[in-house]
C-alpha cells in the first residue's frame, strides 16, 4: 500500500547520523494514517495522531519483526496496538516519559473507564517542551549516553516496546495464565527495585547496559532490541541474518540454578536471559 502523500507539510531535517536523507525523504511524505490502514494488515490497530515520525518508525518496527518471523520462521508476538497519547493523560507515568507496554488489561486513563488492552504500546505524543520527535536522533544518542538503551540506533526506543510485547506474549505461552505476569510484577517490585544481586547487575551492566539492571523486563528488551538491530542493514532497514540465531531466547532449557561463583560472565548473562525470557525470575 502507498502510505505517502506528497502534499504534507515537511518537518525539520537537521539530524545527525541514523535517520538519512532517503529515510527523511519518506518520513516527509508519508501519510499516518496511511500508515495504520498498513499496520492493521499484520492485525495491529494504531492511531497516530497525524504524527509522521512515529507512525513511520512504527511501520518499520512491525516490518522488521514480521520479516524476521517469516524469514527464519520464528514466532514474535506484535503489539495489540499501538497509540500516540498525551501522556499527561495517563495514569502512573512520567509526562516526559517516551513510550509504555501495557501488560494487562486495565484502565490507564485518569478520566475514562476506557480499558487498555494487554501489550498495547503507548507512546507520548509530547515529551517536553524542549524536545521533540522531530530530533529523534539526538534523543537515542541521549538514551544510549545515560545508559538508557544498548544502541544509539534511532528504532532502538521502539523496538524496545516491541520486544517487551513479544516478552510478555512468550511468558504466557510458557506460564499458560496471566497470573504469572502479576506474580512477576510482585516479584519485581519486591526484588528488583534496589538493582540486581551484585555480580549478576555488574555482569548486566557490562554487556548490555544500566538501564538493564532495572528489572528482567528491561534485561530482555535491551538486550534483544540490539540483537534485532545488529541484525538489520541500518541503511535499508532489511533483516540480514537471524538475531535470535545463537542466543538465549532460542533455548528450550529453563535454568534454575547456576553457580555464580564458579561460571563464566557469558553463561551467566545467557541462562539469566533464557530463565527471564522464559518467565523466570528467580536469583
Amino acid at each position: 500500500m502507498q502510505v505517502s502523500n506528497i502534499k504534507n507539510q515537511r518537518i525539520n531535517t537537521q539530524f545527525k547520523a541514523g535517520l538519512t536523507k532517503r529515510m527523511l525523504a519518506e518520513i516527509n511524505h508519508c501519510d499516518p494514517i496511511l500508515i495504520s490502514k498498513e499496520i492493521s494488515k499484520y492485525g495491529v490497530p494504531s492511531d497516530f495522531k497525524n504524527d509522521k515520525m512515529l507512525a513511520w518508525c512504527s511501520l518499520k518496527c512491525v516490518e522488521i519483526i514480521s520479516n524476521i518471523n517469516k524469514k527464519f520462521h520464528l514466532n514474535l508476538a506484535l503489539p495489540k496496538g499501538i497509540f500516540v497519547e498525551d501522556f499527561s493523560n495517563i495514569k502512573d507515568l512520567k509526562e516526559d516519559s517516551l513510550a509504555f507496554c501495557n501488560i494487562t488489561r486495565e484502565r490507564l486513563y485518569k478520566n475514562s473507564k476506557k480499558q487498555v488492552a494487554p501489550r498495547t504500546i503507548l507512546i507520548n505524543k509530547e515529551i517536553d517542551k524542549k524536545t521533540s520527535w522531530v530530533s529523534l536522533d539526538q534523543l537515542a544518542d541521549e538514551n544510549y549516553e545515560n545508559g538508557r538503551a544498548a544502541t544509539d540506533y534511532f528504532l532502538d526506543i521502539f523496538l524496545h516496546e516491541f520486544i517487551h510485547s513479544a516478552h510478555i506474549n512468550n511468558v504466557i505461552k510458557r506460564r499458560s495464565q496471566y497470573s504469572a505476569i502479576i506474580s512477576m510484577l510482585d516479584s519485581i517490585e519486591e526484588k528488583y527495585l534496589l538493582k540486581f544481586d551484585k555480580k549478576l547487575g555488574q555482569i548486566i551492566f557490562d554487556n548490555i547496559c544500566s538501564y538493564a539492571t532495572d528489572n528482567p523486563m528491561e534485561a530482555v528488551a535491551c538486550d534483544l532490541a540490539r540483537r534485532i538491530i545488529n541484525s538489520i542493514d541500518k541503511n535499508n532497514i532489511t533483516v540480514e541474518k537471524n538475531p535470535l540465531k545463537n542466543s538465549p531466547y532460542l533455548r528450550k532449557n529453563i535454568f534454575r540454578f547456576i553457580d555464580m561463583k564458579e561460571a563464566d560472565k557469558s553463561k551467566i548473562l545467557n541462562k539469566y536471559l533464557t530463565n527471564f525470557w522464559n518467565g523466570r525470575f528467580e536469583l
